[in-house]
């Protein structure tokens, strides 16, 4: 029911009034007397009937109340556009949702966007045609026809976006004669950190797990048809930058006992003067104290001269003594310009032995770090990138450790030939 009214009719032919509708066929809900009063229940639609008969009779009336829901809209006649705000958001989602409103273009390298764009503009491809005018198919055909390097295109429609995925044949010319097919392989474990194709078939991307010897970038090429069968082969050198992070530990360790010389506080030193092969002894043998110093005095007056060392064993007192010997030599300058052979000859000669002594806490510590640093900078020579490091260093009664945890990041990839390839193969 679209609603009802309350009428209120008073006077003395009120009671007449009800008996006139019920023969014109006016249908009352409810009937109420009160002495001169006479309230009614009737539908919105003969509220003027009943008018018209209380106006023929002479009897007084007023409409108390309208209720239903043609009352409350004209009640809020005002308001129609807030209540009816809902479904116009609706309507309006509806429609926009039907269309394309983001073209997105995702792994092209050598074409721009805009490029791809022109394409689909020429085909009437544009922001805000309905989704159900755009046919995938005929799209990724199109791309394949007008740009020859994209070995594969995928087209998907994701809501109001439409996504394209296209993959480029960038330096994937057909292999020349002095250029064979590789593939690209992995050097390690780890896992691929970032990988950039500039020619061949990527096969692994961000995040992967590899296995050392696994191909990370193909060297073959599939060019395939609209129905993903492969209609074309290209075999290409591979080129790539690969980076693969893995984890690596290693034991270092030194002990703690090392053998230390003692000099003795004498040494000898002797000068020879040589002229071709005759050598003469121009200065005698003389012991002097403090051969330490002698040494150094030797070692900063030897300039460009070189120095070479000797050893000898020898027994004295039960005690095991080596010799070592200093050798500093020059020319002079006159006698080579006259062309002679010649050369003198200083030579130090000092005594030790071997001791063995231990390594303090502070000296192990910084031992093992200096060996520790000399791995490190290998690493860096040979291109590997240290990401974290942990060092646990710990001691026993004969030896210093080091346990060193490593990430280590390298983009240094093997290369592997491809036998029994025919290029231009087709299957």
């Amino acid at each position: 029911m679209l609603g009802y009214a309350i009428i209120r009719i008073k006077g003395s032919n009120a009671v007449r009034i009800i008996n006139i509708c019920k023969a014109q066929g006016i249908f009352l809900y409810d009937i109420t007397r009160c002495e001169d009063m006479v309230i009614i229940e009737v539908s919105l639609n003969n509220i003027e009937h009943i008018q018209d008969i209380c106006s023929d009779m002479g009897v007084i009336y007023d409409v108390k109340k309208k209720t239903g829901i043609v009352p409350f809209l004209q009640m809020h006649r005002y308001r129609i556009i807030i209540l009816l705000s809902p479904l116009i958001m609706f309507m309006i989602l509806s429609s926009l949702s039907s269309h394309i409103w983001k073209i997105n273009i995702h792994d092209n390298i050598r074409y721009t966007d805009e490029e791809i764009k022109v394409c689909l503009e020429n085909e009437k491809i544009n922001i805000g045609i309905e989704k159900k005018k755009v046919n995938t198919k005929d799209i990724e055909r199109k791309i394949r026809e007008e740009f020859l390097d994209v070995t594969w295109v995928s087209v998907q429609k994701d809501g109001s976006v439409l996504n394209i995925y296209v993959k480029e044949n960038e330096g994937s010319e057909i292999v020349s004669a002095n250029e064979e097919p590789v593939d690209i392989c992995a050097s390690t474990d780890g896992i691929v950190k970032d990988i950039i194709t500039r020619s061949g078939t990527a096969l692994v991307h961000k995040g992967d797990v590899v296995k050392s010897g696994d191909v990370v970038v193909s060297g073959l090429i599939e060019l395939k048809g609209d129905d993903g069968s492969v209609i074309e082969k290209r075999y290409v050198h591979a080129d790539a930058d690969v980076s693969i992070q893995y984890e690596r530990e290693y034991i270092e360790k030194i002990s703690i006992k090392h053998n230390v010389k003692v000099y003795e506080d004498s040494a000898i030193h002797s000068k020879y003067l040589q002229i071709g092969n005759i050598a003469i002894n121009i200065q005698k043998p003389d012991i002097k104290k403090s051969g330490k110093t002698i040494k150094k005095w030797f070692t900063k007056i030897s300039g460009k001269m070189k120095n070479e060392k000797k050893v000898q064993n020898e027994k004295e007192d039960e005690k095991e003594y080596f010799e070592e010997k200093l050798t500093i030599i020059d020319k002079s300058d006159f006698l080579e310009n006259l062309g002679i052979t010649n050369q003198s000859q200083n030579i130090v000669s000092n005594k030790y032995r071997i001791e063995i002594q231990e390594y303090t806490d502070e000296e192990g510590i910084a031992m093992i770090n200096k060996n520790i640093s000399k791995y490190f900078n290998n690493l860096s020579e040979k291109g590997i990138q240290i990401v974290e490091k942990n060092v646990k260093i710990y001691k026993d009664s004969d030896y210093i450790y080091a346990n060193v945890s490593l990430k280590l990041l390298t983009d240094d990839m093997q290369e592997q030939k491809l036998y029994e390839l025919t290029v231009n193969d087709s299957n």
